[in-house]
């Protein structure tokens, strides 16, 4: 997921035509790692997580990569505009609280993600602050394109990251978290997948040139051929691999073919 952050960030400064700001696809890759790796810190405590990240086992490495992670994402803050610091800083928030439980005046809430219907529209809305908008703010006005270009990156994630959800059915079902795939049964999920990554790609023409669209044509002909088969009995790597991979690919085809 760190390798598909930043070579989405580098096509949104491909596609924008402006100069790239190298710090910045580095720490959404960065950030992206922390993410992943979050510790369930509200149960060990500060201290255990410092202390488990020096011991050499599986879930204590994943400790030492969010320690590192979060680190070198600081140091990178200071090569961002004040703007992006800001979105920046909002997207962290979300994500920690995503995976976190918080305590807010007193009160403690549930993690993000244990709201039902909510988690897959923080995921896109994340994923479309980071690796979309954060190059683009304070480098460019924001326009209509670029606000038809979001919406396209929108229905492209929303696309890929459905299918996770069909994965997840029952391990959600399991903590009475309900997801889209629990409201419209799998095939209709599936559907509305391909259906999102259908807008998405009518979006293309308003806002890229023919080369460009060739490229996009081409990217989520691959994408929809890779969701339509997902299903329940694949394995992890079909999901964390193909499909976060879409990100990638995507990046690639398009600058294959303008190279061509």
């Amino acid at each position: 997921m760190a390798l598909a952050g930043w070579s989405g960030t580098y096509m949104t400064y491909f596609l924008a035509n402006i100069p790239v700001n190298p710090y910045i696809p580095l720490l959404v890759a960065i950030s992206t790692l922390a993410d992943y790796n979050i510790p369930p810190i509200h149960q060990l405590g500060i201290q255990r997580t410092l202390k488990l990240a020096g011991i050499r086992n599986l879930p204590q490495i994943k400790v030492l990569f969010f320690l590192l992670s979060i680190s070198l994402s600081a140091f990178l803050l200071i090569h961002l505009n004040l703007i992006q610091i800001v979105l920046f800083l909002h997207l962290g928030a979300i994500s920690v609280w995503y995976a976190l439980p918080i305590k807010l005046f007193g009160k403690s809430l549930p993690p993000l993600r244990m709201i039902n219907f909510l988690k897959i529209f923080l995921i896109v809305y994340v994923w479309v602050g980071s690796i979309y908008f954060l190059p683009l703010l304070g480098e460019i006005e924001i326009g209509q394109k670029e606000i038809i270009g979001g919406i396209e990156r929108a229905l492209f994630f929303f696309g890929i990251t459905l299918p996770f959800d069909i994965r997840d059915f029952y391990i959600d079902q399991e903590v009475s978290l309900k997801t889209i795939p629990h409201k419209t049964g799998f095939k209709r999920a599936k559907v509305l997948a391909i259906n999102s990554l259908i807008g998405g790609l009518a979006l293309v023409y308003f806002s890229y040139n023919p080369p460009l669209q060739l490229g996009f044509i081409l990217s989520y002909l691959l994408t929809t051929g890779i969701v339509l088969g997902a299903n329940l009995n694949r394995n992890g790597l079909y999901f964390t691999g193909l499909i976060d991979g879409t990100i990638i690919f995507q990046a690639l085809i398009i600058f294959v073919v303008i190279q061509i």
